[in-house]
């Protein structure tokens, strides 16, 4: 029974990364390539991939999700050749907690890549200074309280100007979620961000190279 299961399994992720493959460009598809090497090397080869753990911080833009589409697509190419791969874990950042209609965005981009029934793939929610499994309920049951006091913070920090009402916003969302999974005591191997480097240089100089880091 168990075989069959591992081949039924197979069989899907085959099918998933044959669709996300579909849908990139050459340019991108060469992107996934080249991301593979690097997880390659930054695990210190294909014999260590099996415990190396990748942290995505995941907000809710298209950027975001074309990062994570990315990653699963390494995941499962590397899965399909060798005999094991990274793990992944997805944290979704909620501070405060995101809307039904982001909710559904989330929960149909996670389908969709085949995330909430595969055990290398973690998938967290993070708000209320804690983490917890990711459900589109947790969210909303949570998120008032965090609303009312992610807008008196963004308030006092913006003194009603706008624009740094939404650029601190970032940092704040980035900052306690990175805090919640670091006070989990398992440190990640890497970490994957989608800001941009622009926007990150606004508060610190980053190193120059590759956008992947590794701990």
């Amino acid at each position: 029974m168990s075989n069959i299961h591992e081949q039924a399994m197979h069989y899907i992720y085959q099918q998933v990364l044959d669709r996300l493959l579909e849908h990139m460009s050459q340019a991108q598809r060469a992107c996934v390539q080249l991301l593979i090497q690097r997880l390659l090397v930054a695990a210190g080869g294909v014999e260590y991939i099996g415990d190396f753990r990748v942290l995505v911080i995941h907000g809710h833009d298209r950027c975001n999700t074309r990062l994570l589409a990315f990653l699963r697509a390494a995941q499962l190419s590397i899965a399909l050749r060798a005999p094991d791969t990274f793990r992944l874990q997805v944290v979704v950042a909620c501070q405060p907690a995101p809307g039904a209609a982001v909710l559904r965005g989330l929960e149909s981009t996670f389908n969709a890549l085949f995330l909430q029934d595969d055990p290398r793939v973690e998938l967290l929610l993070a708000g209320g200074q804690q983490l917890q499994p990711f459900s589109r309920h947790a969210a909303t049951v949570a998120g008032t309280p965090l609303e009312r006091e992610a807008l008196l913070t963004f308030g006092h920090l913006a003194a009603g100007r706008p624009e740094p009402l939404l650029g601190s916003r970032l940092y704040l969302e980035l900052a306690e979620t990175l805090r919640c999974v670091l006070s989990q005591g398992t440190l990640p191997s890497a970490l994957i961000t989608a800001i941009p480097v622009r926007q990150r240089r606004r508060s610190a100089t980053p190193p120059s190279g590759p956008e992947l880091k590794t701990s």
